[in-house]
């Protein structure tokens, strides 16, 4: 039995660990204590190419993140709301701040700057609009 699973086992263990990397603990320990006696400096099993800062790298060869990508999208809508409200007029940039601000639907909102949600709807989908061509 040892005998068809042993090689498979290797195999398995090979997949799972960095290129260099010993499969088991006491081969570590061995080759620790022994690269102490070689010489000052360790060999390195690998060569890696210099670590580059995420500075230097373009826009597109930043690694994705995310977080950062909900973040964007948290201050675009931020920045979009403030732009809407600006060129809203008092009752609906009431409305918008209440729909943004404590999170109330059309129908509350509507009914708290004295108009209809039908009203309110078609009166956001105008600035939206004109938003959009600005």
């Amino acid at each position: 039995m040892s005998n068809f699973s042993s090689p498979r086992f290797v195999a398995v263990r090979a997949a799972y660990r960095a290129p260099g990397e010993r499969s088991r603990w006491r081969d570590t320990k061995r080759s620790s204590a022994h690269s102490a006696y070689k010489g000052h400096e360790p060999v390195l099993a690998y060569t890696c190419r210099e670590p580059v800062s995420v500075y230097e790298l373009s826009e597109n060869e930043q690694p994705k993140d995310p977080r950062s990508q909900a973040e964007r999208d948290r201050v675009e809508a931020v920045i979009d709301i403030q732009r809407a409200r600006h060129l809203a007029s008092q009752p609906l940039a009431t409305a918008i701040d209440m729909m943004w601000e404590e999170d109330a639907g059309y129908e509350a909102a509507a009914m708290a700057v004295g108009i209809n949600r039908v009203t309110l709807r078609r009166q956001l989908r105008q600035l939206g609009l004109r938003l959009a061509v600005a």
